[in-house]
């Protein structure tokens, strides 16, 4: 998982648009909500990732934990402070 939070921050460091969709229009953001790696999270979240943006089927990284039944991660996203 290391190797991962590294590649992850790496490319944030060097432009990656974070809030770039993907397959599906899944964010990183998205994908990491339905992942183990609270690290991920709070790296993605420390570069500004969009907790509001909508994937193709209209729900945001919060609606996406909760529909793959990943409790932690919904405690993770909620616990995140609103952006300004």
């Amino acid at each position: 998982m290391l190797g991962n939070r590294m590649t992850v921050r790496t490319l944030l460091e060097r432009g990656a648009d974070i809030n770039n969709p993907g397959a599906n229009s899944w964010t990183a953001l998205h994908v990491a909500a339905n992942s183990e790696d609270e690290a991920i999270i709070r790296i993605l979240r420390e570069f500004h990732a969009d907790l509001t943006r909508t994937n193709s089927d209209g729900h945001t990284p919060l609606q996406t934990a909760q529909r793959h039944n990943a409790p932690p991660n919904i405690t993770r996203l909620l616990a995140i402070p609103p952006q300004m």
